[in-house]
């Protein structure tokens, strides 16, 4: 005679207890896998964080009082009637942005006179400059604030007009005493001239160049927010491959 058994709950009709179902678990090359994931945000976090602090710091330190990051301070001379600096080119950004005022704020230039003379300084566009200083004596200053600063002296006359009286520099300031120059800087290829304030020989100032650089007061933060950000993902990876383990 056949006997039939039938099965309810969690036992048989025989008593016997019925397997239970495995639970899905979270295998070992999972967990290996989620430890260093963690271990190299860890590791990143806090180097991001150690970076953003030294970048605040830094920044901080080296600002003048007006919030500038200046150069040190290079002697500008020539036998001749005016220093200019090499072409600086100044990009347009994508679709319009404004790259020089995002990157580099505000212009700042400081000029002390060492001789007689007041002092004059302007900012033109190279090809007016060019221009202005065709056949006159003067001195090209290459990378002044650089270790390696050279000078290209051309010979030459004197110019048609004093400096203060022309009329194409898109920023200048002149007089007998030190002088701040500031210039919101625009795409075009531009050069920074000094001379003395009536256009006479020889030149001598003392000139200092510098910008706000906006960019800089969001590095610092900006990466102390991203190691906060990837502390807090170890910091969950390791508790879950914990709880998983």
């Amino acid at each position: 005679m056949d006997v039939m058994t039938v099965t309810t709950g969690t036992t048989s009709s025989t008593g016997a207890p019925l397997p239970r179902p495995e639970k899905a678990r979270f295998g070992t090359g999972a967990r290996v896998l989620l430890g260093v994931v963690s271990a190299l945000l860890l590791l990143t976090g806090w180097a991001l964080l150690a970076a953003g602090a030294i970048a605040v710091g830094a920044d901080t330190m080296a600002r003048d009082g007006n919030g500038y990051l200046m150069s040190d301070t290079t002697e500008w001379t020539s036998p001749g009637y005016a220093v200019q600096s090499d072409t600086v080119l100044v990009h347009q950004g994508p679709m319009g942005f404004s790259l020089p005022h995002r990157m580099l704020g505000r212009f700042h230039v400081t000029a002390v006179p060492t001789g007689t003379e007041g002092v004059f300084v302007g900012i033109a566009s190279a090809d007016d400059v060019t221009h202005y200083l065709r056949d006159v004596a003067r001195t090209t200053m290459t990378d002044p604030y650089s270790d390696v600063t050279t000078s290209r002296f051309v010979d030459g006359g004197s110019p048609r007009v004093a400096p203060a009286d022309a009329d194409f520099w898109v920023a200048s300031t002149v007089g007998a005493g030190p002088q701040e120059l500031t210039w919101d800087p625009r795409p075009g290829s531009w050069r920074l001239v000094v001379m003395n304030a009536s256009g006479t020989t020889p030149v001598a100032a003392d000139v200092a160049v510098g910008a706000e650089a906006p960019v800089l007061n969001t590095a610092g933060p900006v990466l102390l927010t991203t190691g906060v950000v990837l502390l807090v993902a170890a910091a969950a990876g390791g508790v879950l491959c914990l709880r998983r383990s």
